[in-house]
């Protein structure tokens, strides 16, 4: 008996903490909640708020303290009380939710316009890059022609990003229209809460409403520019990109123009020294068959023969020499002898008295 008290008491012990759990879960949930709800209210229209409710629970207290039936402590809120904090809060979740609703679906609607929007541009860009590609091979096919299409091209370039600086100025005057529409909207909203006791609660809310769509439509363009400013830039870094590869093109076709130009210099020098040598080759066969024909004829002559004729034109030799020799002794002579006639006359003129 003892043992199925004792098993008694652990199992009413275990349910017990286990509907503590529950109710400390219960417990926690309302603080949090009450929690949420004190953050978002002051203590001004807390109060407001809770004055009649705090009322119509005392009044309830004394019937239920009148009745003896109420036990609930008296620093606990009722139950009117939590549920019109609860309704609150309600309320608070389903406009939140509405605020993330309508965001979501903005925003939604933005990326697919923007994903839309950049996927055109995308095919824009890659067909004039296609097109531009295409420009640039044709283009490449001789210098000269590339040399005269260049000015095409830049051309080509700049009427491109004419065309993306004039969207850029319409769709900035487009912004500026509607920021002159949103401002005057602006205004007339103003005009007419200063007139709030002529005007209805309809016609402001449909003012209010009408701003709100005018802002968001602003909004919309002011991101449909942007992407468009973006999309602008894009484009002009690819124009960009390509102006530095026309550049180099350009270099390229011109350093090769001037090797084609000096390699051209060095076959023209080529050609006439292989001209020369053709001619000198000529020259030599002519001179090698004179030669051999020469050698073909040719006799040599007998020793004896040639040693007598050295022998006499060694004598020859001596003998010229030796005349000339004496030549040059006879000139010498005749020299001393024409000089010593003049000193001789020299003397006699200076011996004559009459000369002074």
């Amino acid at each position: 008996m003892a043992e199925s008290k004792e098993t008694v008491t652990e199992s009413d012990l275990k349910q017990q903490v286990e509907e503590l759990k529950r109710s400390n879960a219960v417990l926690q949930t309302e603080n949090e909640m009450f929690e949420s709800f004190l953050s978002r209210l002051d203590s001004l229209s807390l109060a407001s708020q809770l004055e009649p409710q705090m009322e119509k629970g005392a009044g309830h207290g004394e019937k239920s303290e009148s009745s003896g039936t109420s036990q609930e402590p008296p620093d606990l809120l009722k139950l009117e009380q939590k549920y019109d904090i609860a309704v609150c809060e309600l309320e608070e979740m389903k406009k939140e939710l509405e605020q993330f609703s309508t965001s979501l679906s903005r925003n939604v609607k933005y990326y697919k316009a923007a994903v839309q929007d950049s996927d055109m541009r995308l095919a824009e860009i890659k067909r004039e890059r296609h097109d531009f590609e295409q420009f640039v091979a044709k283009t490449r096919q001789t210098t000269q022609v590339l040399a005269q299409r260049a000015p095409k091209v830049i051309e080509y370039i700049e009427r491109k990003i004419k065309a993306k600086k004039a969207l850029t100025e319409r769709m900035r005057k487009r912004n500026t229209v509607l920021r002159m529409q949103n401002w005057k909207q602006q205004r007339m909203v103003h005009q007419k809460e200063q007139m709030q006791e002529t005007l209805s609660r309809i016609d402001l809310e449909h003012l209010k409403q009408k701003n709100i769509q005018c802002r968001e439509f602003l909004q919309k363009f002011q991101e449909q520019l942007l992407c468009q400013r973006v999309l602008v830039r894009k484009s002009q870094q690819g124009l960009n990109v390509y102006k530095e590869r026309l550049k180099r093109e350009m270099e390229e076709s011109e350093s090769l123009s001037r090797k084609i130009a000096s390699h051209e210099e060095k076959l023209s020098k080529i050609r006439e020294q292989q001209q020369k040598v053709e001619k000198e080759r000529a020259q030599a066969e002519a001179l090698n068959k004179k030669l051999k024909a020469q050698l073909a004829n040719f006799r040599v002559p007998e020793v004896m023969k040639y040693v007598e004729a050295k022998a006499t034109n060694d004598r020859l030799r001596q003998t010229v020499k030796a005349l000339e020799r004496k030549a040059r002794i006879a000139k010498m002579a005749s020299k001393t002898k024409k000089n010593s006639p003049e000193e001789s006359s020299g003397c006699s003129r200076s011996d004559d008295p009459s000369i002074h």
